[in-house]
């Protein structure tokens, strides 16, 4: 069974304890290294170290430690030092992504923490789409496009990460072989339209080669349109950037954009309290995302993702991933 990977989001929090104050931001250093794609699947344990004391009852951990969550996983062997056990080892060719938090008074930005065992990227694989990249003009009556490659590749999974209408460039890919792999539209391309097509997006899932070599991300735009569409920008924030917002005002954080938006998905990242703010999100109209919390602190979130892509118009226009920064109180 072919497998398709559709990664909108990233952060679910899974442990939350009430936290200190920092005077400043703890620096880590981590062993393995931070985006470190050839760690040994022997090693048992992972090392966070921080510059300044922390508490273990004041960090919030969230990621997939194979058989267990990460916050039952983890470990303090010193005031500094957060240590992640693995007993049995890590996985063969797996990416692991660890966020590590604080919340309440002074808290520090979200630590995210990458890192692969017998990753292997190679770049001299090449791919070639039956379309220019950035072709404009291209026929609505289109019916599939096709991408070949060089080099076998791994055909039971695809990751793709696409603004294509209803998805269906996802529901609609197929590998024909292992260096051939198509994508139709039984009716036809959407005039006026522009297309963005990524082909794996590191650090979190990767087009892999028969042999388990990762490969560089690919990427492919095009468009209906005779012209490039006009890209949306953020209008306004409610609060404003680095504002604060009163919960007796009984208004909730607001994102207005400059033109009507693709309102079938909601990519932005953050926690809202103890809650993915993705899941508190909602379109109110075309132009308008609200987030419905209620949570007061801080918040810190990013529009669009900066591995994914932004938001995108109803026209497929790609806004700029951005980053949202106020206060609830």
């Amino acid at each position: 069974m072919r497998l398709f990977s559709i990664y909108f989001f990233l952060i679910s929090p899974l442990l939350f304890i009430p936290l200190i104050t920092y005077a400043e931001n703890p620096e880590p250093t981590f062993s393995p290294k931070q985006n470190e794609t050839s760690v040994s699947t022997k090693l048992k344990r992972v090392r966070v170290k921080f510059s300044q004391n922390i508490s273990k009852d004041s960090l919030w951990i969230n990621g997939d430690c194979d058989t267990r969550f990460c916050a039952k996983a983890a470990t303090f062997p010193d005031s500094k030092s957060l240590v992640l056990l693995f007993p049995k080892g890590l996985k063969k060719n797996k990416t692991y992504t660890i966020w590590i938090n604080s919340k309440g008074g002074n808290q520090f930005p979200p630590i995210k923490w990458v890192f692969s065992t017998n990753a292997k990227i190679v770049d001299d694989v090449k791919a070639e789409f039956s379309l220019k990249n950035e072709q404009l003009n291209v026929d609505p009556s289109l019916k599939e496009i096709s991408v070949s490659f060089d080099t076998a590749m791994n055909t039971q999974l695809t990751p793709l990460f696409t603004n294509c209408p209803k998805n269906e460039c996802m529901k609609n890919a197929h590998w024909l072989n292992p260096k051939l792999l198509k994508i139709s539209f039984p009716n036809g391309l959407q005039k006026n339209y522009t297309y963005n097509l990524r082909f794996g997006f590191p650090p979190f899932d990767f087009l892999r080669t028969a042999t388990g070599e990762y490969v560089k991300q690919e990427f492919l735009t095009f468009s209906t349109s005779p012209a490039s569409q006009t890209k949306p920008t953020i209008k306004s924030f409610f609060p404003i950037q680095g504002g604060a917002l009163s919960l007796k005002e009984k208004r909730h954080p607001t994102v207005t954009f400059d033109q009507d938006m693709n309102v079938s998905a909601i990519v932005i990242t953050g926690v809202c309290g103890k809650t993915p703010c993705y899941k508190l999100a909602k379109w109110i109209d075309s132009r308008t995302l609200s987030i419905m919390t209620s949570y007061k602190g801080d918040y810190d979130i990013n529009i669009g993702s900066p591995e994914m892509g932004g938001i995108w118009s109803a026209n497929g226009g790609e806004l700029e991933a951005q980053n949202w920064k106020f206060k609830q109180e």
